[in-house]
């Protein structure tokens, strides 16, 4: 792979998606000049593809197009259009710009070499499934027992159905698609879990104690688009999509774990399940909804919906989606500042979407589902904790359906950390003072890795 200057220090890359084309996984990368954005009024793109040819002795091809060639912004992230700048792996007909490039990093397609997850499969698909094989009816309940109730990661442990029915699902499927990378355990009890996937990327998982129950926070992307300034996981960019199989197995390898290795005082109890984890729930809100039927269902894990929180920076068509979809969860917004510019700098791709549209689109679900929506604000030393600021917030949420959770920033670098004790406070006295009901809540793992993203890039790097 060939290096390209790179004069302007202030250039970032984040990973934009990928395109199939013929046999080869083409790779969006974004380059954004930041001094270019504070200067001019907008953005400075640069679209860099990476092709890696999957024909034996090809060679690595790479090229860049400037923001002129057809790619828009929209609410849900980047759009390229190529149009009659189709690529046909080479840079004929297309501009070569190596002002913007940097060393652009790629990974093999895998997708076309995998089969679907037995838990890609919702508990209401199995009983078709099993009726294709030949087999009764009653199998397909056999198999919802071993997949949910028994958390089977195999198929030599579903003992009480036949061979050849089980040989015909692993022609078809793969029992599991997570394999613990690392896990670390904290002195506070949390639990943080690196899972590989087939393809070759990975995840986090958490598990956190609380005082009545353990909180499962789960992944629902690899990576993430929304280029929050504040998160580790957005700083490596959206990779893929997971699947509801892939979700659904994270709630289970952790309640797998905690059986194994249970947390004083907690027992048997219940236990929670947040997205809180890696990625945009709603950027793949039909996965996300489709893993929370398998978690709800009678004959899938059997959750109560009040069980579950969907975690969301607030971008429009996400929470539309979600709203259509009439998912009778939990919700939390991240707002982390009233100020739009403020807003739209620490956490671009939400920021678009104006915080009234937001949180009317948040209201309608609490009146729908009778349950308060949680307002999370990830307080920044310098930056969002201020009185004034709290004022505002306690504007926009009083006599609404929102409580409010404060959160001092997980430090992952020397840009960001959390504000000293006494600012927290007052900020949560101001909150007080206009009766805005604020809980402080103390990221817990501290001593391992603990914000999201943290653990896969240190390994990745």
């Amino acid at each position: 792979m060939a290096e390209f200057a790179d004069p302007f220090e202030d250039l970032e890359a984040v990973h934009a998606g990928h395109l199939d084309v013929e046999q080869h996984r083409v790779d969006l990368f974004l380059f954004e000049d930041r001094q270019g954005f504070g200067s001019a009024g907008r953005r400075e793109y640069a679209i860099g593809f990476v092709c890696e040819d999957l024909i034996e002795g090809g060679s690595d091809r790479s090229l860049v197009v400037d923001h002129q060639d057809g790619m828009q912004e929209s609410a849900s992230g980047l759009q390229l259009d190529m149009g009659r700048r189709s690529w046909d792996g080479s840079r004929q007909g297309c501009t070569a710009s190596r002002t913007h490039v940097k060393v652009i990093r790629f990974r093999r397609n895998m997708s076309t070499e995998l089969r679907p997850l037995l838990r890609d499969l919702t508990p209401d698909q199995l009983p078709g499934v099993i009726g294709e094989l030949g087999q009764p009816a009653y199998r397909a309940k056999q198999l919802a027992e071993w997949m949910y109730t028994h958390h089977a990661m195999d198929w030599d442990g579903m003992t009480n159905l036949p061979g050849a029915m089980l040989t015909r699902l692993s022609e078809t499927y793969d029992p599991c698609g997570l394999v613990l990378s690392e896990r670390q355990c904290s002195q506070d009890g949390t639990r943080k879990y690196l899972f590989e996937l087939r393809d070759g990327q990975s995840i986090e998982s958490v598990m956190i104690p609380m005082e009545q129950h353990a909180t499962f926070c789960v992944s629902s992307q690899v990576g993430c688009a929304m280029a929050c300034s504040f998160c580790a996981t957005a700083r490596g960019g959206l990779k893929r999509q997971l699947t509801r199989g892939e979700i659904l197995e994270q709630v289970q390898r952790l309640a797998l774990d905690l059986k194994d290795d249970p947390v004083e005082d907690l027992g048997d109890r219940a236990f929670n399940v947040v997205f809180m984890g890696m990625g945009e729930p709603l950027d793949n809100v039909d996965e996300v909804a489709a893993s929370l039927h398998a978690m709800t269902h009678a004959d899938g894990l059997g959750m109560s919906p009040r069980r579950i929180t969907i975690s969301t920076s607030g971008h429009a068509e996400g929470l539309s989606r979600f709203l259509d979809l009439r998912l009778p969860v939990g919700l939390t917004v991240s707002v982390n500042t009233t100020d739009p510019e403020k807003r739209r700098r620490l956490m671009p791709v939400p920021g678009r979407t104006p915080l009234a549209e937001s949180l009317k689109l948040a209201e309608i679900h609490a009146h729908r589902v009778h349950r308060l929506v949680t307002v999370a604000y990830v307080l920044i030393d310098g930056w969002n904790d201020s009185p004034e600021e709290a004022g505002a917030l306690a504007a926009l949420v009083t006599r609404r359906p929102f409580k409010v959770n404060l959160i001092p920033m997980n430090r992952i670098d020397d840009r960001f950390g959390p504000p000293p004790a006494d600012r927290l406070l007052a900020f949560q006295q101001v909150l007080a003072d206009h009766g805005v009901r604020a809980t402080i809540r103390i990221s817990g793992g501290d001593d391992i890795d603990a914000a999201c993203g943290q653990l896969r890039r240190r390994r990745s790097s």
